[in-house]
């Protein structure tokens, strides 16, 4: 299954853009007035209740108008790759009815980044809050690479529980833990959250998505 997954994913790689998709795309990207983009994939089945596919589909970070076209290629190939099918397999999701977008934007360059969840899956607790934080992008916590500032916090009294390292500073912490309250009780369950800080000092949340393990 693996090879036909790669010759698929290799055909929509080296494929032809319509012609107008391409120019609208192009144009779209000019509108923006900037430098860099992230392409980010937003399949249809991705963060439902039951199932999430967090870090299975691609994201492209830093593409220049150059390298534009083929990023958006390489995140809807991604759809296909082994481990998204293999995932939608166990969760009974039926290949067909998988279909991918993705979002084109600004590309960001923040000083601190990272995930936060609104409970502590391991401990099935949900009193508190989970910050793990990297200096630059967070991608690096989000693909497991990276050495984050991991960060318990009480959610009743916003009191910090535990804190490995000093990237981030407390009004920063508490913050951050203030607006996923929010986001927690809007959605009315335990989120999985993505977050920047730029280097004016705001907080930018970037995906909020059920936690589902």
């Amino acid at each position: 299954m693996d090879e036909k997954l790669r010759n698929l994913r290799n055909d929509i790689e080296t494929g032809q853009m319509p012609e107008d998709l391409d120019i609208l795309i192009f144009e779209s990207f000019s509108k923006l007035g900037i430098d860099e983009v992230s392409v980010r994939s937003s399949a249809n089945v991705e963060d439902g209740t039951k199932a999430s596919f967090a870090g299975l589909f691609e994201t492209v970070l830093n593409v220049k108008e150059s390298d534009l076209i083929a990023s958006i290629k390489k995140c809807w190939a991604s759809l296909y790759n082994l481990g998204a099918i293999t995932y939608a397999r166990y969760q009974n999701i039926p290949i067909y009815s998988m279909k991918m977008g993705l979002l084109v934007m600004e590309m960001l360059d923040p000083t601190k980044a990272g995930v936060l969840f609104t409970k502590d899956v391991a401990n099935k607790n949900e009193a508190v809050c989970v910050i793990e934080a990297v200096e630059g992008l967070g991608d690096k916590v989000v693909d497991g690479l990276g050495d984050p500032d991991k960060i318990i916090v009480n959610k009743v009294t916003n009191s910090i529980i535990s804190q490995t390292k000093k990237i981030m500073a407390l009004e920063e912490i508490l913050n951050l833990v203030t607006i996923a309250k929010k986001i927690e009780e809007k959605y009315g369950q335990p989120q999985d959250i993505e977050w920047a800080i730029d280097k004016k000092g705001e907080l930018l949340i970037l995906q909020t998505r059920p936690i589902t393990t």
